[in-house]
């Protein structure tokens, strides 16, 4: 396959993946959301390492192993307070949170987008024998990020974002 067409299939793939995570984001149901109270925009960026440091990017390529920072912001308009929000970022398939990157860092997650817990996600041993000591789901399976934010007046505005590491473009999204 030739250098041209690698590019190509990396650009599509980007742009399904933005599609997805923007539909999906419409989709979720916030406190005041109904009325069209709060605007949302997402911003994705990969991080290159140079020598001075990181450089942040537009994603217009992505293949595995790029760092990519997700920011999303979101603008209260209209004139009613939004007394609870639930921020969240979908993770997308192919790609892996990566810990300690989330700000604001008190974040939450999820392994479906529906039940949301403190980072890092608890589990369970799987092994049968013995108790049942506790252990961490690791940031590969988690689906979604969520912060929870509160007391919102219009006019007021608040940043979330968060690392991923891009695994794999799952089949199809090439």
């Amino acid at each position: 396959m030739s250098v041209q067409m690698e590019e190509r299939m990396e650009r599509r793939a980007l742009r399904l993946f933005m599609a997805i995570l923007v539909l999906f984001m419409m989709a979720l149901p916030s406190p005041g959301s109904e009325s069209g109270v709060i605007d949302v925009q997402l911003t994705v960026m990969k991080i290159e390492s140079t020598a001075g440091g990181e450089v942040f990017v537009p994603a217009e390529t992505i293949r595995p192993g790029d760092l990519l920072q997700y920011e999303i912001v979101y603008r209260i308009k209209g004139e009613d307070e939004v007394l609870e929000l639930l921020a969240q970022l979908p993770i997308p398939e192919g790609m892996e949170y990566v810990p300690d990157s989330a700000q604001p860092p008190k974040v939450l997650g999820s392994l479906g987008g529906s039940d949301f817990s403190p980072l890092p996600l608890p589990g369970k041993n799987p092994l049968p024998s013995g108790p049942e000591p506790s252990m961490k789901i690791p940031p590969v399976k988690y689906r979604t990020l969520g912060w929870t934010m509160r007391g919102l007046a219009p006019g007021d505005e608040f940043t979330v974002s968060a690392r991923l590491r891009v695994n794999f473009i799952p089949e199809g999204k090439k």
